[in-house]
């Protein structure tokens, strides 16, 4: 085996010996996390959403308004590229399936209708059932997003 390989899959430092070694290990920023929002009450309440956007942003982490915010885009390029491909393959435009373009809302609550399923225990494939009176409905998910969407 190539010992440069590991180097260019970027695991440097690690081996199949050693696979968290101690140039891998890292540290949490304390004080860009306190730039980006955090705060002890937010970690004694457990702001999960707090802690989900910071992972995965629901804004565009260039127009946050927190300078030198690290992070990469998520959800603002999730709507941006799901919007063109309903575009690319027909959808919307005088001909076709009428199509509302997607919000970053949407997605965002969509995400927490697959976590809320999967708390529940999840629903094997029919998460529709959510949204059927008897069924496994459920008014918290029914209330985020439409059944439709």
């Amino acid at each position: 085996m190539d010992p440069n390989a590991t180097a260019r899959q970027g695991r440097e430092g690690a081996t199949s010996e050693d696979m968290f070694p101690e140039s891998r290990k890292g540290r949490l920023d304390g004080e860009l996390l306190e730039r980006l929002g955090l705060t002890k009450h937010r970690m004694t309440v457990g702001d999960a959403l707090f802690f989900h956007q910071l992972l995965l942003p629901m804004c565009d982490p260039k127009r946050s308004g927190v300078v030198g915010d690290p992070r990469k885009p998520f959800y603002s390029e999730v709507e941006t590229f799901s919007n063109l491909y309903a575009v690319n393959i027909g959808l919307g435009g005088s001909y076709g399936h009428r199509f509302k373009m997607l919000g970053l809302d949407e997605l965002v609550h969509f995400d927490g209708v697959v976590v809320c399923d999967g708390v529940k225990g999840g629903s094997n494939g029919a998460i529709h059932r959510r949204w059927m009176d008897g069924a496994d409905f459920d008014a918290l998910i029914q209330n985020s997003i439409k059944h439709t969407h």
